[in-house]
């Protein structure tokens, strides 16, 4: 719940996190929205429910993994900001990472890291996402990934998030220049959810 900025009174209170797909009102049309590209309708109906960041399809896709798979950059982003959850898992165990892998879109694959996307989840397959690539300079990058996702899960839970900014950051704002990247990706380190 902390993860997702949610507070436990507003999830039962509004019902965030709903059990069938869909279920939310105007769910289909947001979804279809994102499917679209259509970014400045994806903005106003988040602004008139932001909980349509957690809403699924039929196939337990959430409107970031359809952002991804589309490969649209700025809604996956917008999406972040609105606190859509990096980790979701569709039904068959793909995050969105794993799409932005299938896709080697580095610029949505470098986002989702920085926004703490795990590399180590595996699918039903039982396939992490560096196993869907041939690319070298993707496996490289996963490979980072995966050693700093292992060495933040020993540190402290206090301290992991700090950790993860140190050292994290710099590598998967591709320049290392953290402000200028921060003004392109638009994050805020609060929005960091490790």
């Amino acid at each position: 719940m902390q993860k997702l900025g949610l507070k436990f009174e507003e999830i039962i209170q509004q019902k965030v996190f709903r059990k069938n797909p869909m279920e939310r009102e105007g769910a289909y049309e947001f979804l279809q929205a994102v499917k679209d590209g259509d970014f400045e309708q994806v903005q106003f109906k988040l602004i008139h429910c932001q909980y349509h960041v957690f809403d699924f399809d039929q196939t337990n896709q959430t409107p970031l993994h359809w952002a991804v798979r589309r490969n649209y950059i700025q809604i996956v982003n917008l999406l972040l900001e609105y606190g859509a959850d990096v980790e979701h898992q569709d039904i068959a165990g793909r995050t969105p990472l794993f799409l932005a892998v299938k896709n080697e879109n580095k610029a949505i694959i470098m986002t989702l890291l920085l926004r703490g996307a795990s590399p180590l989840v595996e699918n039903m397959n039982r396939q992490k996402p560096i196993q869907l690539t041939q690319n070298g300079a993707l496996i490289q990058t996963l490979e980072k990934a995966e050693k700093l996702h292992q060495q933040m899960n020993v540190q402290p839970f206090r301290k992991q998030k700090d950790f993860w900014i140190q050292n994290a950051v710099p590598i998967f704002t591709m320049s290392g220049n953290q402000q200028a990247q921060k003004q392109v990706l638009k994050i805020n380190y609060r929005q960091i959810v490790i």
